[in-house]
This record gives structure tokens, C-alpha cells and sequence, in this order.
């Protein structure tokens, strides 16, 4: 297995064997794309 694809809704995560990313250059795809600063997490509320 070269590729695994994980769908969580708002949040997809790839994972790839290092010869199937450079491949795929998913990287290229996204390479216009604005990116998000992350800040710290909220608390949860109850």
C-alpha cells in the first residue's frame, strides 16, 4: 500500500510512501492555495 486516505470531514489526512508522494506532488496542487495559521486549540466546553 502506497497511499492511505483518511476523510474526517473538514480535516483529510494523507499518508504516502515517500515514492508515491513524489509521484503525485499533491504539493503542486495546493501550491496557490492560502494557508490557515493554526492558533492554540479552544477548551471544550461541557
Amino acid at each position: 500500500m502506497s497511499w492511505v486516505l483518511m476523510d474526517y470531514g473538514a480535516i483529510v489526512i494523507h499518508v504516502f510512501t515517500e515514492e508515491a508522494r513524489r509521484y503525485y506532488e499533491l504539493e503542486r496542487l495546493w501550491r496557490d492555495v492560502p494557508r490557515l495559521e493554526r492558533t492554540a486549540e479552544r477548551p471544550r466546553s461541557a
